[in-house]
Formats: structure tokens, sequence, C-alpha cells
């Protein structure tokens, strides 16, 4: 909460171009807790930057805004430095909001650390991803349930999680899950089977070989349940397991064999991942 006491209302706009070489931040514009630091350029004309939210975690009420748009021309990568924490919190349910747009030419990775939410939690998560056709995005979202080793298995809480991707205006991917703590879909075989963390990987655009790529890093990685397919153009990978860390890495290796191709670029981790 801010200082009066009252929920967080945070928004952030960035907007990504290219300029002499190489990717800049054109457009940032914020209130309340959410920032960025400055462009990092590890690859010379590609920037990778950190998204900030200071406070640390989300609390009932909270709205937490995140648009990005990245012209033609423009290629950039953003993460977190942390987890984000849903904390425990009565009403009103909280709403965190990702809309994110590449022009034909562009290139986005979208790459957050991973959200946990914890037992009581109340939160809305949704993304939007809207890609020009000629356009190259990588995109990733991993979401842990409870806190385990700290005796929360996520008991009560709620959440409504929905996901859209168009390419040229027309809907690749739509899909919605709301359930709440105790729901028979958190333990069925039908639904998570008992895990608390899973994750999902979108790349664009994709082929057979970059399918056959991702389920090989699937089959090596430490996540006991994952798969992947390709719809149109479009790669889907999806994974289960007990811990946000190791699913993290699943997905980080498949991101790896796909950065090229996809990307253009050879893998280039950020360095905040290693701390």
């Amino acid at each position: 909460m801010n200082a009066t006491g009252s929920a967080w209302q945070a928004s952030l706009s960035l907007g990504f171009a290219p300029k002499n070489g190489r990717t800049v931040m054109a457009r940032r514009t914020h209130s309340g807790p959410l920032c960025v630091q400055r462009p990092f350029y590890p690859q010379g004309d590609a920037c990778q930057v950190y998204v900030l939210h200071p406070p640390g975690g989300v609390v009932s009420g909270d709205r937490l805004t995140v648009e990005v748009e990245v012209a033609s021309g423009a290629s950039v990568l953003l993460t977190t430095p942390a987890s984000t924490k849903v904390y425990r919190s009565a009403e009103p349910v909280s709403k965190v909001t990702q809309r994110l747009t590449v022009d034909n030419g562009g290139c986005l990775e979208w790459l957050p650390q991973d959200t946990i939410l914890f037992g009581g939690s109340r939160v809305n998560i949704s993304t939007e991803v809207r890609l020009g056709a000629g356009a190259r995005f990588i995109g990733w979202e991993v979401t842990g349930l409870g806190r385990p080793l700290s005796g929360d298995d996520y008991a009560s809480g709620s959440l409504s999680q929905r996901m859209e991707l168009y390419v040229d205006n027309h809907p690749a991917l739509i899909e919605h899950q709301r359930w709440d703590g105790g729901d028979a879909v958190l333990d069925a075989p039908w639904g998570l089977g008992g895990y608390r963390v899973f994750a999902m990987l979108c790349a664009y655009p994709a082929d057979r070989l970059a399918l056959k790529d991702a389920r090989r890093m699937i089959e090596e990685g430490e996540c006991p349940r994952g798969a992947a397919t390709v719809l149109d153009e479009l790669l889907v990978v999806r994974a289960l397991g007990t811990g946000a860390q190791a699913l993290r890495q699943t997905l980080q290796s498949v991101w790896e064999v796909l950065r090229e191709p996809i990307v253009g670029r050879a893998p280039c981790p950020p360095r905040i991942w290693r701390t």
C-alpha cells in the first residue's frame, strides 16, 4: 500500500524504436511504483530493460498496468529483477494488466521472472499480445500457487488469468483460466495433478524444427510434465512442476535454442538472472 494506506494505482508505458543503429527507449511514462532502469546493450544494437516494482508485491485492490510498444526495426528484451509476489488479501481483487504490441519488423522478448500467489491472495492477471505479421516474439509466464516450503498450500485464494495473442489482428491464442483455492482442478489428473507451479512459453514465428528443439529441451529439463505444439506459426510450450526455479530453467533452455532461429541473435541471458 502507499503512504495513505490505499491501494496502489500504477502504470508504465514504454515505446521502443531504432535510432542510429540501435534500439532506444523512445517513450517512457509512468505513475505510481512502476519504473524501469536504463537500457543495457550487451549485444550492441538490441537493448535489455528491467521492469521494476519497488514495493515488491501486490496487495488488495492494487492496479498495475504495463504497456509496451515495439516499432519496426527495434529489438528489446524485457525482464524483472525478482519474483512478483501477490500477498494474502481480502476484497477488492488486485489486477495486473499487460499489453504488448510489436509492429511488422519489430522484435520483443517478454521474459519476466515468476509470479508467486500466496494462499488467500485474490488477483486477475491479463496479458494481451498483438503482433504484426512480420513481428518476432518470445514470451513466457511462470506462476506458483502458495509456498510449500513455508506450509502455504494455497488452501484459499482466487486466480483469474487470461492470455490473448493476435497476429495481424487475427486471434492465434485465447485462453482463460479461473479457479479458487481448494478447487478439484488443482489436484485432479485432468488439471494441475497436484503440481503447484505452471508455466507457458509462446514463440512466433516457429516451424516444425523449432517444435522439435523445444520438445528436446523439455525432455532434458527437470520439469515433471511438459509439452509443446505449433499452432500455425505459433509455438506454445506448457510445463508443470513443484518449483519455479526448475521450470524457469527449462523455459530458459527452450529460449536459448529458439533465440537464434526466431530472434536472429545468439543467447545472451540478462545478468540479473544470475543474482
